[in-house]
This record gives C-alpha cells, structure tokens and sequence, in this order.
C-alpha cells in the first residue's frame, strides 16, 4: 500500500474558527459564503422583533456546541442590521 500527499483545496474561510471582531466588516465580507437558513431567518427574525419598542423579550442566548456556528451567525447579524434595507432585502432574496 502506498500513500500520497494529496493536497485538497480549501478555502480560507474553513481553516480557522470564527471571530466576531475580525471576521465582520461594514463590506459583508464575512457573510459573503453564509448559508441562510430558515432557522437563521427565524432566529434573526426573533431578535429583530426583540429591538423594537414594544417588545417584552429583548434578552436572548444563542447556545449550541463549540462549532454549531453561533459566532458566524453573529458576524451575519451584524452585517444584516449594518446593511441598507435595499442590501438586506437583496441579501435575504438569494
């Protein structure tokens, strides 16, 4: 049996864990490979209904194993709410 170095490519974005502080920009560049979800929708949704005036629940916890993808959900909700509401609708259409 022999064995080969088979190099695979990947992207930079796989290789290192998430970091809210130096993985959002106001660009999106952090969001640019996120897959929505619906329950990424529903959780975001959630919060933003959470932000208005007349809300009761405005106090959330994201909780999930160490790489279920909170901190990137993180850097996507940063993007959203920073986005114009013309970026947002067309981020959410794709």
């Amino acid at each position: 049996m022999t064995h080969q170095n088979v190099s695979l490519p990947l992207a930079p974005r796989y290789m290192r864990s998430v970091h809210l502080l130096r993985d959002w920009s106001p660009q999106g560049v952090g969001i640019r490979d996120y897959q929505i979800t619906p329950l990424v929708l529903h959780t975001a949704e959630r919060i933003i209904a959470g932000l208005s005036p007349e809300a009761s629940s405005r106090a959330f916890s994201l909780i999930g194993p160490y790489g279920a993808g909170k901190s990137a959900f993180g850097v996507f909700f940063a993007s959203l709410v920073h986005m114009s509401p013309t970026g947002r609708r067309r981020l959410l259409a794709e």
